[in-house]
């Protein structure tokens, strides 16, 4: 696709500029005031050609009258002339004084630069009539001088002056202009020429400059601006609607190139006229009159008149960290890192279309005269409601300037604020259930609930996150703490469980032991009944013996079966035993 500009777009945007476009108009505004001027200095110098030359008047107290003089025509011109051509050049002037012009009084060359075949003349012989021997009072000189055209072409001048016998100059100065041409342009009338009379040029000029002054040092007095210049240059650029002192600057990834200085004050603080070039990747939001005007796109722009520039953006994918910190809900503070990637939408939903606007008559000239194509000359390409809602739909801060930035940073960061706040400290690090995430499950609720409040706002959430979460270091000790002291308890829980078994298991045996030994005992005892071979010492010793096991049955209890046989056993003994023995 060619963005060439043509011609014909050349010419449509220059008809459409001359009645929309400031900057056209106020170039239209200068041409005016030059042609104002010119014309000014053109009519002084048809004014000063009605008018009489200043003449010398001289009072002769020897002959008690004076000399004056006045030329017939105001300045008699020479025809057009070849170069080195002889001619003859003649003046007409009346005597108008009460003095008689004799042979004393002469008419000289004081100055020019074309040979003259002679630069003094005696007045008589010129007189009209020529039978006078002198020029009387009201008579007429007709001066003829021959003269040889210079070399080369050009407009000649040279002037001449009446001087009485005693040497003094009286009458107006005599002027002689020729125009030396080439032969073949002899032909061609000369075309008119417009003579200029600086008198009356240069005080207008002085006024105006003097005006400009003044209110340039008003405008600085009332804008505290730094140098006075800056203030001069202001209304000159205002005045003529260009910008002519300190009105360019260039911007570049949501900066100002170079040092933003004093050289940027004029625009930064009261605005255009000037020039803005954007460049790619950056956007400008400009205001006019405390009132939003609109949005550019990367290109050569003019600002209007008090138009400045509000708002500079980067349109790239932004980057911003931080460090949220939320109480959790047992009442421990927990610091989280989060990090923020995000950029302005093409286009925001339900967001119509802007209307076409027209370029600016200069831009396309400069784009016609390069061959260049033509960028974006009336927005970014991004949504332009999204720039204006990033810089006027946030809170206000007076005392800092909030970034639209961080603006989106808190608003999907705030988020991880809010999720920390409804968990306690082990719900965050150690959950009931081991297959839960609970950082994981925040960093993804932090992802959809900012790209849905960020889109109304026109920026694209493209990603988010955050790091481990911090507490203080006194929680981690005491947590540290309590799950050694956790541990050292379940060790020892384990240990004298394990201590109790092995002792419950060697007592077992142990009575198992005894248990089977006394019924061996009770097994012999029944033979012994049987066969009468037991002495009374044994039987004796055993029901002892069986006593015993039988109290520690409440430590170590006995099959019923065993204890049954047991006492039986016992009780045989017993009547065994004669009747002292126990």
């Amino acid at each position: 696709m060619n963005l060439r500009p043509r011609l014909r777009d050349l010419i449509s945007t220059l008809i459409y500029s001359l009645w929309h476009d400031e900057q056209v108009r106020a170039f239209l505004r200068l041409l005016v005031v030059v042609a104002a001027v010119v014309v000014l200095g053109w009519i002084g110098n048809a004014i000063v050609r009605t008018i009489p030359p200043p003449t010398d008047r001289y009072f002769d107290r020897e002959q008690n009258c004076a000399y004056n003089a006045e030329s017939a025509e105001a300045r008699p011109e020479g025809a057009p002339t070849i170069p080195s051509q002889s001619f003859y050049a003649q003046w007409y002037i009346h005597n108008t004084g009460n003095c008689s012009w004799d042979d004393r009084v002469q008419f000289r060359l004081i100055s020019g630069n074309v040979q003259v075949m002679t630069d003094t003349l005696s007045v008589p012989p010129y007189g009209i009539p020529t039978t006078e021997p002198n020029i009387p009072p009201g008579g007429t000189f007709a001066p003829v001088v021959q003269m040889v055209a210079p070399p080369q072409p050009g407009t000649y001048l040279t002037t001449w002056r009446l001087f009485t016998p005693n040497n003094n100059r009286f009458g107006p100065e005599f002027t002689f202009t020729i125009e030396v041409r080439a032969e073949a342009d002899l032909a061609t009338p000369a075309a008119p020429k417009l003579v200029i009379d600086w008198w009356f040029v240069v005080p207008a000029i002085v006024g105006i400059v003097i005006a400009l002054i003044c209110a340039g040092q008003f405008v600085a007095q009332m804008y505290s601006l730094k140098v006075v210049g800056h203030g001069i240059g202001f209304v000159v650029n205002t005045t003529f609607g260009l910008p002519f002192s300190g009105g360019a600057i260039t911007v570049h990834h949501g900066q100002i190139e170079g040092d933003p200085g004093d050289d940027h004050e004029i625009l930064m603080k009261l605005g255009g006229p000037g020039v803005l070039l954007i460049k790619d990747n950056t956007a400008v939001l400009t205001e006019r009159g405390a009132r939003y005007s609109g949005v550019l796109g990367p290109e050569e722009h003019t600002l209007k008149p008090f138009e400045r520039i509000r708002m500079i953006y980067d349109l790239r994918t932004q980057t911003m960290t931080g460090t949220e910190l939320g109480v959790t809900k047992d009442g421990i503070p927990a610091r989280a890192p989060v990090i923020t990637l995000f950029r302005f939408m093409k286009r925001m939903p339900n967001e119509p279309d802007s209307a076409p606007k027209h370029a600016r008559f200069l831009s396309v000239l400069s784009h016609f005269i390069w061959n260049t194509p033509l960028g974006s000359v009336t927005e970014p390409p991004v949504s332009p409601e999204a720039l204006r809602q990033a810089l006027y739909e946030v809170h206000v801060n007076p005392p800092n300037k909030i970034k639209w930035t961080n603006t989106a940073h808190n608003a999907v960061a705030g988020g991880v604020r809010d999720e920390i706040t409804r968990r306690t400290l082990d719900e965050l690090f150690l959950p009931d259930d081991p297959e839960r995430n609970p950082r994981r499950e925040i960093a993804g609720q932090l992802q959809q609930a900012g790209k849905g409040m960020l889109a109304g706002r026109g920026i694209e959430l493209v990603d988010s996150g955050f790091a481990n979460l911090q507490v203080p270091r006194d929680v981690i000790t005491l947590r540290r703490t309590l799950w050694q002291t956790g541990w050292e308890k379940e060790s020892t829980i384990t240990r004298s469980t394990g201590e109790a078994e092995g002792f419950l298991q060697f007592q077992t045996a142990r009575a198992e032991a005894q248990a089977e030994l006394v019924k061996n005992i009770i097994q012999a005892i029944r033979s012994m009944d049987q066969n009468s071979q037991v002495t009374l010492n044994v039987v004796e010793a055993l029901a002892r013996v069986i006593e015993r096991t039988l109290q520690r049955e409440t430590t170590l209890p006995l099959p019923a079966n065993s204890r049954r046989e047991m006492e039986q056993a016992l009780e045989k003994l017993r009547r065994a035993l004669p009747p002292g023995v126990k």
